[in-house]
């Protein structure tokens, strides 16, 4: 079975998705990952990705902050009941507290969000051969 993760010497691009895709689902991040990885059987990246989302979902539902280093931050918040309106009826309502889950972008995601060049070669952040997921 080949290894995971490429090489350090064979550091892949970001994904890049036809424009003329509206969306990105699970099952063409699936197919991007068989495709860089070579020899990676595409049940074999369904579990990986998968994993990963199971990871995350864990992290997050244990109240826990999750930090991908180089992509950004997932946080919870609660947010208190408050009074509303039904923009219907007009009538008062109370929307109920719940928690939510906030993504703050790293400061190297926002870099190449905003130059326009997000298909930038990850290899050439010194930081990427460190990217792990990290909790707290």
């Amino acid at each position: 079975m080949p290894a995971p993760f490429p090489s350090s010497s064979a550091r892949p691009t970001l994904i890049r998705f036809p424009e003329e895709e509206a969306h990105r689902d699970q099952g063409r991040v699936v197919q991007v990952l068989c495709d860089r990885l070579g020899g990676l059987s595409r049940r074999e990246a369904a579990k990986h990705v998968d994993d990963l989302f199971a990871l995350m979902k864990e992290v997050l539902g244990g109240g826990e902050k999750l930090k991908v280093s180089g992509f950004g931050k997932f946080d919870l918040r609660d947010k208190h009941a408050r009074p509303g309106r039904n923009p219907q009826t007009g009538e008062n309502i109370e929307i109920s507290g719940r928690r939510v889950v906030t993504f703050k972008a790293s400061l190297m995601l926002r870099g190449r969000l905003n130059s326009g060049d997000v298909a930038e070669d990850v290899g050439a952040d010194e930081d990427w051969a460190g990217g792990v997921v990290r909790r707290g």
